[in-house]
C-alpha cells in the first residue's frame, strides 16, 4: 500500500499526494469495477505510483466485457487482481447509474480520455514507454505518430502482439528500463499479458488500450468531435470498421443491455443486490 492517502471517501491530499490502495471494487453484474473515480483522480494515481515506484496495472471495460466474462470465467477473476478497472464507454456509465453504482464518468486509454495526459506526464517526468500489441508493424506506426505529437516522448521498445515467451518481454522491458507499457492486444489477452508482466517481476505501470494502437495508424485524432461529444464513439467505430465490430456490438453489447435491464427490474422488487463491494486480495 502506498502511504499518505485515505481512500474510504476518496480524499487526495494534493496533486502530488500519494494513494493508499486502489479504491473499492464493486461487483457490477459479475464484472469487478473500481467505484467512484474520475479521470483527474486516475491521473493523480499515476503520479503517485510513479513517485513511490510501486507499479500498477490499469484495465477498462466496455459493454462487450460482460459476454466475455460469461464465456471466460478467468477474465473477471483476472480483472479483480488489477489496481484499477474503469468504464470504457458511455453505455457502462449509463448502466451503472441505472443500478445506482457510483461510476462518475467514462475513463479509457485513448486520445479522448487518458492517453494524452499520461503521455504528457511521461515527457515531463522522463519516463520510458513501450508499445506492445497489434499486428506486425502496427506498434511501430503508432510510435511514429506519438513521436510526431510528443517529440520528447521516449519509446525505446515496440513489440507486436505475437510473441512466444513472456519472459522475453520482461527481460526486454528491464533491459530498456521501461516505466510504462501501453498494451493493445484485445480483451482478455491484454489483461492476461499485463498480469504476466507483473508476475514476471516487472514493476512498472501498464495500461490496457484495446484498439488504440490500431487507431493511431490514422493519426492521434480518431473520433470526430460529434462522436465524442454525443457519446456515439461506438457508432463511428462501427461505420469505420463494420466487418470487425458488428458482432461485438450486435451480440456482446446486447448481453450487457439485457443484464442491466433484468437487474434493474429485479432490483426494484428487492430480489437482487447489485454493486456490492468485493474482496480483491
Amino acid at each position: 500500500m502506498i502511504p499518505g492517502f485515505s481512500w474510504g471517501n476518496l480524499v487526495v491530499t494534493d496533486r502530488r499526494g500519494s494513494l493508499g490502495g486502489t479504491g473499492p471494487k464493486v461487483d457490477f453484474l459479475g464484472v469487478p469495477l473500481t467505484a467512484g473515480m474520475t479521470r483527474s483522480q486516475v491521473e493523480d494515481w499515476f503520479d503517485c505510483v510513479v513517485k513511490h515506484r510501486t507499479g500498477g496495472i490499469f484495465a477498462s471495460v466496455n459493454p462487450s466485457a460482460w459476454k466475455i466474462a460469461r464465456d471466460d470465467p478467468a477474465y473477471p477473476e483476472n480483472l479483480a487482481r488489477f489496481d484499477l478497472v474503469l468504464p470504457d464507454g458511455g453505455g457502462v456509465v449509463l448502466g451503472a447509474r441505472l443500478l445506482k453504482i457510483d461510476i462518475p464518468e467514462r475513463i479509457s486509454f485513448d486520445a479522448t480520455s487518458l492517453a494524452i495526459p499520461v503521455f504528457q506526464r511521461c515527457v515531463k517526468q522522463g519516463l520510458r514507454v513501450a508499445l506492445v500489441g497489434g499486428r506486425p508493424g502496427i506498434a511501430q506506426k503508432a510510435a511514429g505518430v506519438l513521436r510526431e505529437v510528443f517529440p520528447e516522448l521516449q519509446i525505446p521498445l515496440v513489440q507486436d502482439g505475437y510473441f512466444a515467451e513472456i519472459k522475453e518481454i520482461v527481460s526486454r522491458l528491464e533491459a530498456e528500463q521501461i516505466d510504462v507499457v501501453v498494451c493493445g492486444m484485445g480483451v482478455p489477452t491484454q489483461e492476461r499479458t499485463m498480469l504476466a508482466l507483473r508476475e514476471g517481476g516487472w514493476n512498472g505501470i501498464a495500461f490496457g488500450c484495446g484498439g488504440f494502437l490500431d487507431q493511431l495508424e490514422g493519426g492521434l485524432t480518431y473520433y470526430p468531435r460529434w462522436a465524442d461529444a454525443l457519446n456515439l464513439r461506438f457508432v463511428y467505430r462501427l461505420l469505420r470498421e463494420p466487418r470487425r465490430l458488428w458482432r461485438r456490438y450486435a451480440v456482446g453489447y446486447q448481453t450487457f443491455a439485457k443484464a442491466v435491464l433484468a437487474a434493474a427490474f429485479t432490483r426494484n422488487g428487492n430480489k437482487v443486490a447489485v454493486g456490492r463491494r468485493i474482496d480483491t486480495k
